[in-house]
């Protein structure tokens, strides 16, 4: 994550989880030095769920159009949910094989599928 930091990426992580336990889950790893923006889903909200709703209040965070933080935008992911998120606001999609295998991702439509996280630098520098 250090490479990317210096690189000037914005990590900005956006769970299925609640934010306060998300926030809770970021500082026990250490995590949250190294992350600019955090969200989560709300309990029984049809509304704030991964995807469209929670992408805009990140974009409303930063104080940047939707659009243009689309445009700029990779969303990566150990699960399916991840990539129909990205997808789901048409962002290119990274699969990361912590919990599913490689056919996954790919059936679920990734447009790109590494090992470890530790393999986005060498994916974003081609």
């Amino acid at each position: 994550m250090q490479t990317l930091k210096n690189k000037d990426y914005k990590i900005i992580i956006w769970s299925g989880t609640r934010t306060d336990i998300l926030g809770t889950k970021l500082k026990q790893t250490g995590l949250n030095k190294s992350v600019d923006f955090y969200i989560g889903n709300k309990p029984a909200s049809t509304t704030q769920i991964k995807g469209p709703a929670l992408f805009a209040k990140i974009a409303k965070h930063f104080g940047i159009d939707p659009g243009d933080l689309k445009s700029e935008s990779l969303v990566i992911g150990d699960g399916k949910a991840d990539i129909n998120a990205g997808k789901a606001i048409g962002c290119p999609t990274i699969g990361v094989t912590t919990t599913k295998t490689h056919e996954d991702f790919q059936s679920a439509g990734a447009d790109f599928v590494i090992s470890s996280i530790e393999d986005l630098p060498g994916l974003l520098n081609h």
